[in-house]
């Protein structure tokens, strides 16, 4: 939704902000207008009124926002937030917050890596945890061959072309466990909020 400022015309200082259509009516009761809004009333010529360009709200969990205003620069009015430092008390609760958060998500970006599957020797192979204690204990059973239906087809395969196949799996795994155990350490070792934001939860993992 729009906002709009009242100002003085002569030195430009706010009279009141935000200000509303219905701030108008009430200051020119009896008033016959054929403006239904401000923006209506603006281009009608009536001066000391103007449209607030909007700006990004300060992320609240680096600075606590008191309240707004509008500053005309270059000509136009721009909303502007008014901002405040949190205590170390409030800075320390944010970041704990934020960084079981950033956890929740890590381990959540863990287990749909770790589910999607790999790809080993063109064959796409389920690596759910169902699959991967199904694959455990096919190994060890140590058949010489073993039909498998996998997510990308099927396949007979011997028992070494197996016991790779299940190598290349756990590999992928322990790959996917190792940038997880890195992001996680960097969650823990952040100090503060922009520390975190800088631990970036998408890069680097295995495909």
């Amino acid at each position: 939704m729009s906002e709009y400022v009242k100002f003085n015309t002569s030195d430009l200082s706010v009279i009141k902000y935000p200000y509303s259509f219905r701030d108008y009516l009430t200051e020119n009761p009896g008033m016959i207008t054929a403006a239904r809004n401000l923006d209506k009333v603006i281009s009608s010529g009536v001066p000391g009124i103007a449209k607030v360009l909007p700006s990004q709200r300060p992320d609240a969990a680096l600075a606590k926002v008191t309240g707004k205003t509008a500053v005309r620069t270059g000509g136009v009015w721009v909303q502007e937030w008014q901002t405040e430092n949190y205590s170390a008390e409030e800075s320390a609760a944010i970041l704990a917050a934020q960084k079981d958060e950033y956890r929740s998500q890590l381990r959540a970006k863990i287990e749909a890596k770790m589910s999607a599957g790999v790809t080993v020797n063109g064959l796409l192979v389920d690596t759910s945890p169902v699959a991967r204690s199904l694959l455990a204990l096919g190994q060890i059973g140590g058949k010489p061959s073993r039909k498998i239906v996998a997510k990308g087809g099927k396949a007979i395969l011997t028992g070494a072309e197996f016991n790779a196949m299940v190598q290349a799996i756990d590999d992928f795994g322990q790959a996917v466990m190792n940038h997880g155990y890195d992001l996680h350490a960097a969650i823990d070792n952040a100090t503060t909020i922009q520390e975190l934001q800088a631990v970036d939860l998408d890069a680097g993992w295995p495909e």
